[in-house]
């Protein structure tokens, strides 16, 4: 069978895809290969090297989480891809106090860090937010639409996964083949948004500023911030409610 690419974002919501993920084919008996393409490489500061490292193009279900890394010279059509988009307003919220708590394995001395994050609580969460507006991020992510077949290709979204469980887990073992029963769902249950504060696995029972549903920019930015942001990453929110047109009216609000 074809390698399966799970290409998405450095959110904390990926490894609760991850663990959806896992369950479904672990309980499917299948024999693919489950693999952090990037983890390997990050523990030994080889992360470099990944854009021209080769992919397995076979039996394998790859989790691909940094769209920045990948070769975009890579022949898409040896592989099948499972794709999570997420409204870059939130992710950039989410970034913010992302790097005001997680660690930075060893990259700044301990006064460096405190030094840089009480810079970005001294700036403020617009200030930084309006400094990582950069779309090639998305412009990598968006590359992976670039196949033939469209079967090939299943979008699973950050939306889909809080808004819409039910239908998250039927895309997803659709594409892969995989029977949904009832047991099936039963261990699922504590992937559920409502069931996540109960689940020890949630990285928001780790590390705070973790969020579960879409929108977090709404009360977190100023409204002159927000509409920046609309104008900048235009083009990209209007690409994701093209390929996510069950939830167009989320990424499309505020947007010209």
């Amino acid at each position: 069978m074809r390698t399966t690419i799970f290409f998405t974002m450095q959110t904390s919501a990926t490894a609760s895809m991850w663990r959806i993920f896992s369950k479904c084919l672990k309980y499917s008996n299948s024999n693919l290969k489950l693999k952090h393409f990037l983890h390997e490489y990050f523990m030994n500061n080889r992360l470099s090297e990944v854009i021209s490292a080769d992919l397995p193009e076979f039996d394998h279900f790859l989790q691909f989480n940094d769209p920045a890394l990948f070769n975009p010279n890579v022949d898409k059509s040896k592989f099948r891809f499972i794709l999570n988009i997420r409204d870059p307003r939130d992710k950039i919220c989410n970034g913010y106090h992302w790097a005001l708590i997680h660690p930075t394995s060893g990259k700044e001395t301990e006064e460096e860090t405190l030094n840089r994050r009480q810079l970005m609580i001294d700036k403020g969460i617009d200030s930084w937010v309006l400094s990582q507006l950069g779309t090639t991020y998305f412009d990598n992510l968006f590359q992976a639409f670039d196949i033939s077949t469209s079967a090939d290709i299943e979008v699973l979204s950050y939306a889909r996964l809080c808004l819409d469980f039910d239908s998250f887990i039927n895309k997803f073992c659709d594409f892969m083949e995989i029977k949904v029963t009832d047991e099936l769902l039963a261990l699922l249950s504590n992937e559920r948004v409502d069931n996540l504060a109960e689940n020890d696995q949630w990285i928001g029972n780790k590390w705070q500023g973790s969020d579960v549903y879409p929108g977090r920019y709404k009360s977190e930015l100023r409204r002159e911030t927000i509409e920046l942001i609309n104008q900048k990453l235009s083009p990209v929110l209007h690409k994701m409610a093209e390929i996510d047109p069950d939830f167009s009216d989320l990424y499309l609000e505020g947007v010209k």
